[in-house]
């Protein structure tokens, strides 16, 4: 069936082709099916008046009508939403709401965006101001994650059926959902500094995240 959400699909209030872009891409754990995406102007990680939305549909796919000069500017955020958000690896609603991103640095205009675990990992490397470029962060997850040397971080693992990438980003997701209703407010609103230490910590138990039938360290 359609799950978009009736009038809500195309999002944002764009004045024509000359002015804006349409972002595409898709959303996973597994694809998140029903989950908001937005352009997040101020960083709040919550959807605001005037920031360009839309709801993902089938194998997560999205459509997010932006300013053209926005694109790269700003990050991409998605909500999965408890008991709404269908995550595809088991077909259920997600038991817990969590937030998922990229960063403005991956934003691309002719490429697939694809946001998950690992490219919303990204960006909080990227925004503690640790590494020079979004290449050098995504060299060191991805040794941290013990994947081959020129992995591409950002791929769509699901339609690559990387099974390694893909169990990671689900233990990621578990252990992010588990933590996020702290950082998450009745309201909607985000404790952002309660978010990127989740993410953090996230980032610190990586290497214990792999699949556990692989060999370990």
């Amino acid at each position: 069936g359609d799950v978009n959400v009736a009038g809500v699909g195309s999002g944002g209030t764009g004045s024509g082709p000359a002015t804006t872009f349409l972002l595409a891409g898709r959303v996973a754990d597994g694809y998140l099916i029903n989950a908001i995406i937005f352009l997040d102007k101020n960083n709040n990680y919550r959807l605001d008046e005037g920031e360009p939305f839309a709801i993902t549909g089938d194998q997560g796919a999205y459509k997010l009508d932006v300013a053209a000069a926005d694109v790269g500017k700003y990050p991409l955020v998605v909500l999965a939403l408890r008991g709404a958000t269908i995550d595809m690896d088991d077909n259920l609603p997600v038991k817990n709401s969590y937030i998922l991103s990229m960063s403005k640095e991956s934003v691309h205009a002719v490429a697939e965006n694809f946001i998950s675990p690992i490219s919303s990992q990204l960006r909080e490397m990227m925004e503690t101001g640790k590494y020079a470029s979004m290449e050098q962060a995504a060299e060191v997850l991805r040794i941290k994650m013990g994947l081959p040397p020129g992995t591409n971080m950002l791929q769509d693992y699901v339609a690559q059926k990387n099974r390694t990438i893909h169990v990671v980003a689900q233990n990621m997701t578990a252990l992010l959902a588990s933590q996020m209703e702290q950082a998450l407010t009745k309201d909607g609103t985000v404790d952002v500094n309660l978010y990127r230490g989740i993410m953090s910590a996230l980032n610190e138990a990586i290497p214990l995240l792999g699949d556990a039938s692989a060999e370990s360290k």
